[in-house]
C-alpha cells in the first residue's frame, strides 16, 4: 500500500506481510519508494528505462530515510543556477568489470543524479553512454556516494547534478 504527498512523492509504503527474512522489508520499501516516485525526468515515447537497485545496506538505509516535509522539487545545478554543487563526503570508485577490461571495452557513462535533502543519491539516469555494459558499474559507484546537503536560503534542498564516470583500459 502506497500513499502520496501533495507533490506526488511516495509518503509511506507498507507491505502486506512481515514474514520475509531480515532486511527484505526494508529492501522492498526502498524499491517501492524509488519505483513509485513521480517522474522528475519526462521520458520520450520510445524511451527504455532500466531499474537498477544496488541492494546494499547503506543504499537501502538512504532510500528509506525520511525526507523533510514540504520538500521543494529538485534544483537543477549548472551555469547560472546560483546554487553551489553539494560537497561529496563519501566516494565510491567504479569497479571496472573484469570481462570488459580483458576485452578492452572502454568509454564514458554520463548520468544525472538527484541528491536528496539528506545528501543521499535518490535517482540516477543515464544521459549518455557508448557501452551499456558499463552502466551498472557506474550506477553502483554513484549510488554509494554521499554528500553534505545543499542549502538554498538556509533550507536543505534536493538537487539534480550531472556526473561522468570514465572507464579506460590502461
Amino acid at each position: 500500500m502506497a500513499s502520496y504527498d501533495a507533490a506526488g512523492r511516495v509518503k509511506s509504503l507498507s507491505l502486506g506481510s512481515s514474514s520475509q527474512p531480515d532486511g527484505c522489508n526494508e529492501a522492498m520499501v526502498a524499491l517501492g519508494r524509488l519505483t513509485l516516485a513521480d517522474a522528475t525526468y519526462p521520458l520520450a515515447a520510445d524511451a527504455n528505462e532500466w531499474l537498477v537497485l544496488p541492494l546494499n545496506d547503506d543504499y537501502i538505509a538512504c532510500a528509506n530515510a525520511p525526507e523533510p516535509p514540504d520538500l521543494d522539487p529538485p534544483v537543477q545545478l549548472g551555469a547560472g543556477s546560483g546554487v553551489q554543487p553539494p560537497r561529496k563526503i563519501r566516494d565510491v570508485k567504479a569497479t571496472y568489470p573484469e570481462g570488459l577490461v580483458m576485452n578492452r571495452v572502454q568509454g564514458l557513462v554520463s548520468l544525472e543524479a538527484v541528491i536528496d535533502a539528506n545528501g543521499c543519491v535518490r535517482d540516477l539516469r543515464v544521459t549518455k553512454g557508448a557501452e551499456p555494459r558499463l552502466y551498472y558499474a557506474a550506477f553502483y559507484a554513484v549510488s554509494g556516494w554521499r554528500f553534505e546537503p545543499t542549502k538554498v536560503d538556509g533550507r536543505e534542498v534536493p538537487v539534480i547534478m550531472s556526473v561522468t564516470i570514465s572507464f579506460h583500459v590502461q
